[in-house]
């Protein structure tokens, strides 16, 4: 693969997050980006997930999970292997051509938590700097536009912002009209930046996915144990789809 002298080890601290300390022990350039191994100082699972959040963040990318590992092994405390959002893996199925949602971008990365009792390991970093990260920055896709922005997943605020407007009984479409709203009182004159970022202002497709997949199966869930608890029937509620026994406000 050729090399880009472009491309400098100073590019990889550009896009970590200021949360934790980092060390590069390998760097090497390549023309559309780069192979690096880092050392953090992230010692448990709830932090290097923290961490890859802020890291899609900085770095305006997005990872799914690949690949999952035994954890709590003698040697490793935590380990997951992540590919770019922008590879679907379809696996048997073949794709004629790339698309906004799936480029077969080979970006990954993989985080390692290494157990810091391991008494007769030769590795220097383990005691302050157990956490391994090797990172595959090599997109075959723009990062840096609004493409990129498009393709960013919600947050957990933002989804608990939209099971609370299901709750008050919105619909995935007035849930929607009702989100954008409130982004426009809240931002402004920044609103139509905010928009084209799906990790602030998701679809209506993400509503629509997060009602049926999520909020009404939790709920009718509810629903089963209380009839279940008191013997009785529950009536059919109204469509949610139909906008005119949603709330508008």
């Amino acid at each position: 693969m050729e090399e880009n002298p472009d491309w400098n080890e100073s590019n990889v601290f550009e896009i970590l997050p200021e949360s934790y300390k980092a060390h590069l022990t390998s760097f090497r350039p390549y023309l559309r980006g780069y192979n690096a191994i880092l050392r953090l100082n992230i010692t448990n699972k709830i932090e290097a997930e923290d961490w890859l959040k802020d890291f899609s963040e900085k770095s305006l990318t997005s990872y799914r999970v690949d690949r999952t590992f035994p954890e709590n092994t003698p040697k490793v405390l935590f380990k997951k292997e992540y590919r770019c959002l922008h590879n679907s893996k379809p696996g048997a199925q073949k794709i004629k051509g790339p698309n906004a949602k799936n480029n077969a971008c080979r970006a990954k990365l993989t985080i390692t938590i290494k157990q810091r009792g391991m008494k007769r390991s030769k590795d220097k970093y383990l005691k302050d700097f157990p956490c391994e990260v090797i990172l595959r920055y090599i997109h075959n896709h723009p990062i840096d536009g609004k493409g990129a922005l498009k393709q960013k997943r919600p947050g957990k605020e933002v989804e608990e912002d939209a099971l609370e407007l299901f709750s008050k009984g919105h619909s995935p479409t007035s849930a929607y009209e009702k989100f954008k709203d409130n982004l426009k009182e809240q931002h402004g004159d920044e609103y139509e930046q905010i928009v084209e970022d799906t990790s602030q202002c998701p679809t209506q497709q993400w509503f629509y996915s997060l009602y049926y997949n999520t909020y009404k199966r939790k709920h009718l869930d509810t629903s089963d144990t209380l009839d279940d608890a008191d013997g009785g029937e529950t009536n059919d509620k109204d469509d949610p789809d139909d906008d005119s026994n949603s709330l508008t406000e």
